[in-house]
């Protein structure tokens, strides 16, 4: 029985024996898968680094970089702290230093490719920028007058009159507000065109016309679609391509704007005030048995409330037509406004007037009152027929704003005057200049200029 209980025993033991050396075994056909894969993922990172490095030059250089300095202790990557080395982790597991390495490699990675992309975004806003910037050709040039008032600077002159800035001048791009007003009235024409040409075509189907009211309304309809498609259209295209300049300026002035738009206004409101009063007080419209072609039988008076509704919804369009053109007169109006303001704020309208400057000697010549009145003085350059050298003033410089010497209210008498009497009072008397004769004065044409 001990022989057997012996046997049992040793037999329990080599099946837990082999059993525990196959659970060992496959722990470590397990690591060893493990690690397999893992080598394998590290391989497929580093390939892809390499590949990257090569297609990026710019991380390659930086790989370069750190591994030149990798020898003064410093780690293959920026980014990555240097404590990491002091406190000695994974020191001797080789594994652990690799995933350490492939992880400063990664983070490398990833900084650098988020640097390029910086730089490229860069790039595409350098470029769409330059690809979106105006055409130098549709720049405006300073006129003269901007010259003149502003030196070439944009910046206006002191005390210098300013001129009121013109639409067609200062405008070079289209609003927004330009845009939709512009769309509106081109749509709305459009669709008024489609209408009444159905409208047009339900007479025509039933004989009863085309009547004069829907070819009127045809007509008007394309005239103004034309209207808005060319205001809209020509600053466009000198906007955008440089062309029509001089049509361009045309639409923009101010004469051509009001009477273009005004005359889109009144063309709409002239058709829509006739459409719906034709529209809503047409007699088959309200009841079609009144209708003067109720005897085209009951179709026709069957399709008739499709008419009158279409032709309500041309009246309609019309009316929305019209309130666009008034909202491009409104849109005109707030323009010219603050056109003439910023005309008005832009400087001094006229400079105040200053005297011009006179210098020292001039204003003491003149007696302080910049006048200077010429005197008669008989001096021999002067004189030519007389050799007296007696001055008639004295060569006083007499100034006309200053009262003469003398009483003015002392009267001489005419007594007193032919009996030679002087008066201390009185006004002087100039003695007249004689003539004197001179044998062979005139002897020669140039001894009498001598």
């Amino acid at each position: 029985m001990n022989g057997a209980g012996e046997e049992h025993e040793q037999q329990q033991s080599s099946v837990s024996t082999s059993s525990s050396t196959r659970s060992l075994s496959a722990k470590e056909h397990k690591k060893a898968r493990h690690i397999r894969s893992e080598k394998k993922r590290r391989n497929e990172i580093r390939l892809g680094f390499e590949r990257l490095s090569l297609a990026v030059p710019a991380i390659a250089e930086r790989l370069l970089q750190n591994r030149n300095k990798r020898g003064r202790g410093r780690l293959p990557l920026q980014g990555i702290s240097e404590h990491r080395l002091e406190d000695g982790d994974g020191d001797g597991d080789p594994e652990a230093s690799e995933s350490r390495q492939e992880e400063m490699i990664r983070s490398g990675a990833v900084s650098e490719l988020e640097i390029l992309t910086s730089k490229m975004l860069q790039g595409y806003k350098l470029r769409l920028k330059h690809l979106f910037t105006p055409n130098p050709k549709l720049q405006k040039e300073p006129s003269p007058n901007e010259v003149l008032m502003t030196d070439g600077t944009g910046v206006a002159k002191e005390d210098v009159y300013q001129e009121i800035p013109i639409a067609s001048i200062s405008d070079t791009k289209m609003s927004v507000i330009t845009i939709i007003i512009r769309s509106c009235q081109m749509a709305t024409s459009l669709l008024c065109l489609i209408v009444w040409a159905a409208t047009a075509g339900f007479q025509a189907k039933w004989d009863v016309g085309p009547s004069g009211l829907s070819g009127l309304s045809l007509a008007a309809s394309l005239l103004l679609l034309i209207l808005a498609t060319v205001l809209f259209t020509i600053p466009m295209l000198y906007i955008k391509k440089g062309l029509l300049k001089n049509a361009d300026l045309f639409l923009k002035e101010r004469r051509s704007a009001w009477v273009l738009n005004g005359a889109g206004a009144l063309i709409s409101l002239l058709l829509a005030a006739i459409t719906t009063g034709s529209a809503f007080t047409t007699p088959g419209c309200k009841n079609p048995d009144d209708d003067p072609n109720e005897g085209k039988g009951d179709d026709f008076k069957d399709a008739l409330p499709v008419f009158c509704g279409t032709k309500k919804a041309a009246s309609i369009l019309f009316w929305v037509v019209f309130f666009s053109w008034i909202g491009s007169i409104v849109e005109i109006t707030l323009n010219n406004k603050t056109l003439i303001k910023k005309g008005r704020k832009s400087g001094v309208r006229d400079p105040p007037f200053t005297a011009p400057d006179v210098d020292a000697d001039d204003e003491a010549s003149a007696g302080g009152y910049g006048y200077n009145k010429e005197t008669y003085n008989s001096t021999a350059s002067s004189r030519t027929y007389d050799e007296s050298a007696a001055p008639l003033t004295g060569g006083r410089a007499v100034n006309p704003f200053e009262p003469e010497p003398g009483n003015p209210y002392d009267k001489v008498s005419m007594e007193d005057t032919h009996n030679d009497s002087r008066d201390p009072f009185s006004h002087p008397q100039m003695p007249e200049p004689e003539f004197v004769y001179k044998p062979g004065m005139y002897s020669s044409a140039a001894d009498a200029y001598r």
